[in-house]
């Protein structure tokens, strides 16, 4: 593995205008290498939330693997089987006699999907289909000695301007590029040059390993193609993807029939426009060709611009954001915090689609996991940080997608299930897919539009918008309706539960005769995934209902309030949580023996995190949550391991928070194969739990997941204020008890909160009210002057307060 460097540092920037020259502290923040990348996890990712490239920085020849985030195979279609709902009754009755066994065979055979490629990796060619590389771009230099004598290698990504650069010095000459996804003109952007006059010659060439047509239109390179639908009648999704280099200071420019020519030149701007005919609005493509006019409309526009003002337009933007939030912490935690924080704007934009499995970017025409929407935690753990670090114009995508899958959602609730409202299983695609997926084990989860809802909400409690509540309302009553049409009385307790239910990542076994615990091989053989009232499904629908009830008192919709009644009423007859008899949250209804006592999911374990239902208040179930993550283990790829850090956040404790988030932090660099080659090299070892040599999570494959948790995980050992109220360092771990400050973290009530610290005790506070609100704070003990343990605020929107550990109140 070639050597590279996390770089983070410290600069002071005056803002300019300000007649005082205020000094704001601004952090350097790089990846750099040493050599060009041999290995997909060792390239620079760039995008804009649309477009995205990630170059490898050869010396021979560039190669830029490029994406855009719509690019999918695949259609919409006709995904549910007829009558299915029919064999529901019987599910249901088994379960309650429980003849488990007979009610999960009836599952497997009935409760999927019509369609196939939903299931692992495989839906390239088929109506699921899977997110794709949109293509590649070759640049084969010449230079005037051979490029093994090169010195002076760098490679290096810096997150806090999203700008990669590359440079390196060849016979005297010095060579550079300048790599970004313009967040102002939505194109790529790369800015080449060579220290001497005429010393710059390549060729530029696009190509793709299926699907595409490559020629050139005047001194334009152009690559279209059609990706496949899975049907044969249908016409799959259409891409265009042109290229223009602009020379200045000489050179020639030369068009061949598959690529373009540059000879003699000093400098060079290409600029790569890409777009696809997939419309969000609709899920679904557009038969026009509106998209091909949208790309040479960006490109002509940006061709317009001098490279300077393109950069500083794109630098501008995109600071605009990511300075909204600055970290110091006295080790590189900071640094993976923003680099989760530049992936999540890097990946999404507030008018496109949420970002999927891989973010934006991918290498393949098959993706891993078909780069899907995994909804059974994955997607939503995508969006976790988005609304605390102050990125909450990123959250709408997943709002406005949710709303859209539940319109699809509805046909899915009337025919497997015989409900009103919507539903949704473990995995979507852009096409709206919400049948049960082929492996009924975890394709039949059916828990995910509570889940999805669960946001919905949280993007009111951290904005108070009422509008944006108003149009997400019907989403989550609509949902409500359906798990309210699910819940069952159970044969033992008397309590509602949702049947049928499961609690995915797991599964269990039935006791031959009685309900108590059975050595092994006293246990039925068949392990069991279906059940009546899973912990974690019972968590979800308390919350949903919850959260449907409190919206409509905001809203004041009385149309709801019969509606409003039942929720309450079954809240009432929901099933309390149980400790098992290990001392750790029973996961069941009753107290099974668990097939996987190191439990790879934990979702049971919602109701702490990202939910909030569990907290000091109930101190038995906190202890139970800790024991659970205990007798789990360590062990995980990057997204459990992120989960487990914001599990161990809200337990306060930051000594194990900070253990879980060292180990995201570590090189992935251990003894097995990558899942990707690239440049025709030996596959390295790559598939322990961390970070790859790009900053990219290890799953093993990268998932982006990994990041997004983690990043979130920080900012909850830092802020939380889930219990109504504010408390600042809730899990600071020795680590960081030296120094440190953060700014711009969001709480909920429209407030943005400001801490620094010194040996364990904080300094100061500042909250800055972005709405009207009552904020509550949880006074730090070493605030001798402050007499209460909490002190509330009625803050107007634009108001500050700033407290100290002399102030008195």
């Amino acid at each position: 593995m070639k050597p590279f460097r996390w770089l983070w540092g410290l600069c002071f920037l005056a803002v300019a205008g300000c007649k005082a020259g205020p000094v704001h502290e601004t952090q350097y923040l790089a990846f750099s290498f040493g050599q060009p990348a041999t290995l997909w996890e060792e390239r620079l990712p760039l995008g804009n939330g649309r477009v995205g490239a990630m170059p490898d920085g050869g010396l021979d020849t560039e190669h830029i693997l490029l994406n855009e985030l719509s690019l999918w195979s695949g259609s919409p279609a006709e995904d549910h089987k007829p009558e299915i709902g029919e064999v529901l009754p019987l599910i249901r009755e088994l379960l309650y006699k429980e003849q488990v066994e007979k009610a999960q065979e009836l599952m497997y055979q009935h409760f999927t999907s019509l369609t196939t490629g939903s299931e692992g990796s495989s839906g390239a060619y088929t109506t699921f289909g899977s997110y794709q590389l949109l293509g590649s771009a070759f640049l084969d230099f010449s230079y005037r000695a051979p490029s093994e004598h090169v010195t002076e290698y760098s490679r290096m990504l810096d997150i806090s301007t999203a700008t990669a650069f590359t440079s390196f010095t060849l016979e005297g000459i010095t060579y550079t590029r300048e790599y970004f996804t313009s967040f102002d003109k939505d194109v790529i952007i790369l800015h080449l040059t060579a220290s001497q006059p005429g010393a710059l010659h390549f060729k530029a060439r696009l190509d793709r390993p299926e699907r595409a047509r490559v020629y050139t239109n005047n001194l334009t390179l152009v690559m279209e193609g059609t990706l496949p639908s899975g049907q044969e009648e249908e016409e799959g999704m259409s891409y265009y993807t042109r290229m223009d280099i602009l020379p200045y200071q000489g050179g020639n420019l030369t068009a061949f029939d598959d690529c373009l020519q540059l000879s003699e030149g000093t400098g060079a701007v290409l600029i790569l426009s890409a777009t696809t005919n997939y419309n969000p609005a609709t899920l679904n493509i557009d038969k026009d060709s509106l998209f091909i006019q949208r790309a040479d409309s960006l490109a002509t526009e940006a061709q317009k611009i001098l490279f300077a003002e393109l950069k500083k337009d794109h630098v501008d933007t995109y600071q605009s954001f990511f300075h909204k939030v600055q970290l110091r912490l006295p080790d590189a935690s900071a640094l993976y915090f923003q680099m989760g924080r530049y992936l999540l704007l890097s990946s999404v934009r507030e008018d496109f689609l949420p970002h999927n499995l891989q973010g934006l970017w991918t290498q393949s025409i098959q993706t891993p996991w078909n780069g899907a929407y995994d909804l059974n935690m994955h997607l939503q753990m995508n969006f976790w940080p988005a609304l605390k670090t102050n990125l909450g114009h990123l959250h709408l995508p997943l709002l406005v997608f949710t709303g859209r899958l539940a319109e699809k959602g509805k046909q899915t609730a009337r025919e497997y299930y015989n409900a009103p409202g919507w539903a949704a299983h473990a995995m979507t695609n852009p096409w709206g897919f919400t049948a049960p997926g082929h492996n009924t084990a975890w394709g039949g989860y059916n828990a995910a539009g509570g889940w999805l809802c669960a946001h919905l909400w949280d993007h009111y409690s951290y904005t108070l918008n009422r509008e944006r509540l108003r149009i997400d309302y019907p989403v989550m009553k609509e949902a409500a309706l359906f798990y309210l049409s699910t819940l069952r009385e159970d044969p033992y307790y008397g309590k509602k539960v949702p049947v049928p239910s499961m609690s995915y990542g797991n599964t269990y076994y039935l006791p031959m005769e009685n309900r108590d615990l059975l050595a092994m091989e006293e246990r039925q053989s068949f392990p069991l995934f279906l059940c009546m009232g899973s912990t974690a499904d019972v968590q979800m629908i308390r919350q949903l209902f919850t959260h449907v009830i409190a919206a409509n008192k905001i809203l004041q919709n009385t149309d709801d309030f019969p509606l409003i009644h039942n929720l309450e009423e079954a809240l009432e007859h929901l099933p309390e949580y149980k400790v098992n008899a290990m001392e750790c949250l029973q996961r069941w209804l009753y107290d099974y023996p668990e097939e996987d006592v190191r439990q790879r999911n934990v979702p049971h374990l919602y109701a702490l995190y990202p939910g909030y239902e569990f907290t000091e208040e109930t101190p038995e179930l906190l202890q139970a949550c800790r024991h659970t993550l205990e007798r789990r283990g360590p062990g995980g790829s990057a997204w459990q391991l992120a989960w487990n850090l914001n599990l161990y956040a809200r337990l306060c404790d930051g000594e194990n928070a900070y253990r879980v988030l060292n180990v995201l932090m570590s090189p992935a660099l251990e003894e097995s194969q990558s899942p990707y080659k690239a440049r025709d090299t030996e596959s390295v070892t790559m598939l322990t739990p961390g970070v790859y040599p790009n900053g990219f999570s290890s799953n093993p494959h990268f998932q982006i997941d990994g990041n997004m948790g983690g990043c979130a995980g920080i900012a909850e050992m830092l802020l939380q204020c889930h219990r109504g109220y504010i408390r600042v360092l809730p899990a600071l771990p020795e680590a960081w008890k030296e120094g440190g400050s953060f700014s711009g973290l969001c709480v909920r009530g429209g407030g943005t909160v400001s801490c620094t610290w010194s040996k364990g005790e904080v300094q100061e506070i500042t909250l800055l009210a972005e709405e009207d609100h009552v904020f509550t704070l949880q006074v730090p003990k070493n605030f001798k002057g402050i007499k209460k343990e909490y002190v509330t605020f009625a803050l107007k929107k634009g108001e500050r307060i700033k407290l100290h550990e002399k102030s008195s109140f």
